[in-house]
């Protein structure tokens, strides 16, 4: 089932109306300071649909098509395969680490420092491991950033399950069948009913 993208940002914009955003001539009146405002006793889930909205609108608004076309692909896989992820807590799971800043060292910035559109990442006070948000869809992955081990070997970054271990793909499985067995150990529906989000 594919999501038509018009209807999409129809959604969109009704949503924000609803919410009281007003618009002047076309143009969403957004807290322009969003990204950079400290948010005080906000959840993890809270300030990523805060950030994921206004960054959809920030686009739709832009006519930004080509960043909507991949929200949409985003989207429309996770319809098709979310199903069969398991449901965790974000604020649950996030919790666990005991994150002291009060943005749960957010960042919405690609590695070389331009804007990513399609991803919310937060990070655990070490940086050792990177919770990310789908912009286009309710769902999240961790992480584990690349480090150096004691040989000296760099190991690289690497998703892993709730347990932040690497999960194991039975070696019967080749090819798409293996991409879903991994898609499925580490790709986590959101959800408000709390599940523990043990790691």
């Amino acid at each position: 089932m594919k999501i038509n993208l018009l209807v999409w940002c129809d959604e969109i914009i009704s949503k924000l109306k609803s919410n009281g955003v007003k618009f002047e001539n076309g143009v969403a009146v957004l807290q322009k300071e969003y990204m950079n405002t400290e948010v005080k006793e906000m959840s993890a889930k809270a300030l990523y649909i805060d950030l994921s909205t206004q960054i959809i609108s920030q686009l739709i608004l832009a006519n930004d098509i080509d960043a909507l076309w991949n929200l949409q692909k985003d989207r429309n896989e996770y319809v098709k395969y979310s199903s069969e992820w398991q449901r965790v807590n974000l604020d649950d799971f996030i919790n666990n680490f005991n994150i002291t800043d009060d943005r749960y060292n957010y960042t919405g910035l690609k590695s070389d420092g331009s804007p990513n559109y399609r991803k919310i990442s937060f990070y655990d006070d070490g940086k050792v491991y990177e919770i990310v948000c789908s912009v286009g869809a309710r769902y999240f992955r961790i992480q584990r950033q690349a480090y150096y081990g004691a040989d000296g070997i760099k190991h690289g970054a690497v998703y892993v399950g709730l347990d932040l271990k690497e999960p194991k793909i039975p070696k019967g499985l080749k090819g798409l069948d293996a991409r879903h067995e991994r898609d499925r150990l580490n790709h986590f529906r959101m959800t408000y009913k709390h599940t523990g989000g043990t790691k």
